[in-house]
């Protein structure tokens, strides 16, 4: 089935510093309407650096926790790995 998104602005949170912000998203991924991933990415932004710079790194981050799901789920529906995953229940005695 497809894979869907949901994502959400958290709160940004402001560091001790009270300089230093961390913004960032709530991602929600699902297969066929199954939660496979929720997961909370977030950057620092305050001080020198330009929001656009937290905005990349958050990017980034989701979009390797999505490519990390594709890759599992890859491997998990491969018909070898099926095979095999049966050899082994078939090879083992109660």
């Amino acid at each position: 089935m497809a894979l869907s998104k949901t994502v959400t602005k958290l709160w940004p949170s402001r560091d001790a510093d009270y300089r230093t912000f961390h913004p960032g998203i709530h991602l929600v991924l699902q297969d066929g309407g199954v939660t496979v991933l929720e997961s909370d990415f977030s950057a620092p932004y305050g001080g020198t650096g330009q929001l656009s710079e937290a905005r990349d790194r958050i990017t980034v981050s989701a979009q390797a926790a999505i490519d990390k799901y594709k890759a599992e789920k890859a491997l998990n529906d491969a018909a070898a790995y099926t095979n095999a995953i049966t050899a082994i229940d078939a090879a083992l005695t109660l």
